[in-house]
């Protein structure tokens, strides 16, 4: 039996002897000068093992121009383990040319693994052939990187060495590697009802979790690992002394798109962090390259998308590392997009920022640029611990226009665009759009064609990571202070804009499980009566401890009278309370009360048979007095109505999808929307006023904050009831969605900075 030391041991005693006394016997290795970096390259030749128990390697220069036969090594510079993050291990010698280099921990199991392997073929390896402390050299290697792994004979793909875990997972998933159509039979099987089905079905998930100990490696969240695949003629993913099979994953891909795959994952999900994500992250690259392959590059957007979601220890390389794979290349006038380390990560940013409003999609740079941003976070409204998930791990860019998007940080909240929806904004996409950038180093400005729709007069609550409301009460009050029970701009009932405003659509589609061990599901389209579902189950969440024992919170809604607060409450201050992360008996009762109060108003003055508020508020009580039909969902007091007891409230998940991260607004004229959590009222101190603009050739209102000097900033996109145009879509049918009259706005250049 042939022993594999990179699966035995990470290294032996002698090759830590070895390390150890290296700097005794050779003196240090040094890069010397290309002959010209723009067409050269060096090669690394593995030698076969030797009595010092050292890695030896020869590294030469050649010229791409040759036709020199070579492979190319893809990994990443940090070692995996079993259970938690990523490390950078330690420093390992090895011995180039006669001289000492030191390499990371995870590139030397896979030179010992090459070692063992004795593969013919000399090998591109990042770290070793371009010298790192050398700018200009790096910058103009990264920039050739399309020939550099193009023209490679394969591309060898390391996932670290074999771990306990990784050994059982590669059992555990055997079959996810088959064919499709074996595939679909193991998946088509799990949908069985009954013992034997629901059997398979706790298997899959399992072998969803063994899967994730693969593809949840770190090399399937750097963002330089993505194009070195794309650009491979051949690829070969090898964990340890074992080739994997991943390429067929690709293959597979239905299988990740059925729905009731992706619900029987959802535990698997919440318990690995992320398993769908990673797993259409390496689709995603495996799709991009059957493209690449046939002449079809990654359109610059979406390369950015997904190199933003991936991690890097330099924010540049969210950059440098995707322009040989995307459309970059084939564009007009892309010379300023290019690799160059002596630039800093603003200029970076620019520049990308730049390049993408010369795409066809360019005005959703705009939608990209989310609020997790230098100086956005300081005035949150979620509670400090949301604030500190969503900044965890976050170095933001300082000193980046408002319009750029900083793409170290994720997109929150995630634009209108992405989200799935029947309708098709297009606000003002027939207007010529018109825009420039202007201005030298880091102070660039934009200056785009837009006309002022009305000012934002104030703001809601905001749901954050745990998808929910901390104020209730804020939301429905803000409606509440229109001055009309029609919705001008529409001339709808004032609940009904309320209801389409907050899921973002004039229609909206949401899947409902029918039968859950079955896997069945059905789409209905949500209407008023869904809204009240939601409206009844934010009701029965109310927590006021001081009278929960006698009656539930809700049944105070269908009274005639507010309930009154207490000195002690009323000295509270509610807005305050959400951001702690313990509250007393007086501050959750404040709250709750409050929530009642404004909720009983809403009830008196916005029911309608449609809704049948009072009356499902009535059904609920009944069921608490005949049934006890209530139980606890984590905190005294807080109840909700058994699920068999009412339809499935599908209006609050499609809600906390769509407003997850949003403000809700009412404007000046009267219109309601959704912007990013960061959308204020007026601030009389210092004259800031946040208002919707329509952008010329824009899909989405935007809002943009005014300042002293005439500029504005930009706060992020909007949804506008009644101002967003374009059309709605439910099966064969379409309809069209209501927008303003274009001509009836003055368009005219703005700055933004």
């Amino acid at each position: 039996m042939k022993i594999h030391i990179v699966d035995i041991l990470p290294r032996t005693a002698a090759s830590y002897l070895g390390n150890s006394l290296a700097g005794f016997w050779w003196s240090e290795f040094r890069h010397k000068p290309l002959r010209d970096a723009a067409g050269f390259i060096r090669l690394v030749t593995v030698l076969p093992p030797t009595w010092d128990h050292m890695v030896h390697c020869s590294v030469e220069e050649f010229s791409l121009d040759s036709g020199i036969e070579y492979e190319a090594l893809s990994y990443t510079w940090f070692v995996d383990r079993d259970i938690g993050k990523p490390i950078e291990g330690i420093k390992q010698t090895i011995i180039c040319n006669g001289g000492t280099y030191a390499v990371n921990e995870n590139l030397y199991d896979a030179l010992l693994q090459l070692q063992d392997l004795q593969r013919p073929l000399p090998i591109w390896i990042d770290a070793i052939s371009i010298n790192q402390v050398d700018d200009d050299e790096k910058s103009a290697q990264v920039n050739m990187m399309h020939r550099i792994f193009g023209d490679a004979r394969s591309v060898f793909i390391w996932l670290g060495r074999k771990t306990i875990g990784t050994r059982i997972a590669l059992h555990k998933t055997r079959w996810f590697f088959g064919t499709k159509a074996s595939t679909e039979i193991r998946l088509k099987d799990a949908q069985r009802s009954g013992y034997f089905g629901t059997a398979l079905k706790l298997s899959l998930i399992l072998d969803m979790l063994a899967l994730h100990w693969i593809i949840g490696r770190g090399f399937f969240e750097r963002v330089w690992t993505m194009q070195e695949v794309v650009l491979a003629k051949e690829i070969s993913f090898h964990l340890g002394n074992e080739r994997i099979p991943l390429e067929q994953l690709a293959a597979n891909i239905p299988f990740v798109e059925q729905e009731n795959i992706h619900n029987m994952a959802m535990w698997g999900e919440s318990m690995t962090g992320g398993w769908m994500e990673k797993l259409r992250g390496l689709i995603f690259i495996l799709k991009t390259r059957e493209q690449y392959m046939e002449q079809i590059r990654c359109p610059l957007p979406v390369s950015i998308a997904e190199a933003r979601r991936r991690q890097t220890t330099k924010p540049a390389d969210k950059v440098f590392a995707i322009l040989s794979m995307s459309d970059i290349l084939d564009s007009a006038g892309s010379s300023s997009l290019r690799a160059n380390y002596r630039k800093n990560v603003p200029k970076v940013y620019l520049e990308c920022a730049r390049e993408l409003f010369r795409t066809d999609v360019y005005l959703n740079t705009l939608s990209l640029v989310g609020q997790l941003r230098w100086g956005a976070t300081e005035h949150a409204l979620f509670p400090w611990n949301s604030v500190g998930y969503l900044v965890k791990d976050i170095k933001f860019v300082e000193g980046l226009p408002s319009w750029v998007p900083d793409l170290s940080t994720p997109v929150r909240p995630v634009p209108l665009h992405k989200l799935t929806q029947t309708v098709r904004y297009g606000a003002a996409l027939s207007l010529e759009r018109s825009y420039n950038i202007v201005g030298e180093n880091n102070s660039y400005q934009l200056q785009l064609k837009a006309a002022i729709v009305d000012v934002i007069k104030e703001v809601g609550d905001t749901i954050d990571m745990g998808s929910t409301l901390h104020r209730p009460w804020y939301l429905f009050e803000v409606m509440l202070g229109t001055t009309s029970s029609t919705y001008m701009p529409t001339g709808e009932p004032i609940i009904t804009a309320f209801r389409k405003t907050l899921v973002g659509g004039e229609r909206a589609i949401a899947t409902l499980r029918q039968d859950a061990t079955a896997g069945d599901s059905i789409t209905v389209e949500v209407d008023d009566s869904h809204f009240s579902e939601w409206f009844c189950d934010v009701a029965a969440r109310v927590n006021i401890p001081s009278l929960w024992r006698y009656r539930p919170a809700f049944q105070f809604i269908l009274s005639d009278t507010d309930l009154e607060l207490t000195p002690e409450e009323g000295a509270v201050d509610v807005f305050a309370v959400a951001r702690k992360s313990s509250t007393s008996i007086a501050e959750t009762s404040a709250v709750g009360k409050r929530t009642i109060n404004v909720m009983r108003k809403c009830v008196a003055q916005y029911d309608a048979p449609e809704y049948r508020l009072r009356e499902r508020l009535i059904e609920m009580l009944q069921i608490y007095r005949s049934e006890g039909g209530l139980k606890s969902v984590g905190r005294m007091g807080s109840f909700e109505v058994h699920a068999s007891s009412i339809d499935p409230p599908s209006y609050k998940s499609m809600f906390e999808k769509f407003y997850l991260h949003r403000r809700f607004f009412v404007t000046e004229k009267g219109y309601m929307g959704t912007g990013p959590w960061t959308v204020s009222k007026p601030d009389p101190i210092n004259g800031k006023k946040d208002v919707v603009m329509l952008v010329a050739g824009a899909p989405v209102p935007y809002i943009f904050r005014q300042r002293a000097n005439g500029c504005y900033e930009l706060v992020g996109e909007a949804y506008c009831h009644g101002a967003m145009g374009g059309s709605s879509s439910v099966g064969p049918t379409l309809e069209e969605v209501p927008g303003l009259d274009l001509g009836s706005l003055n368009f005219s250049m703005i700055t933004v900075v």
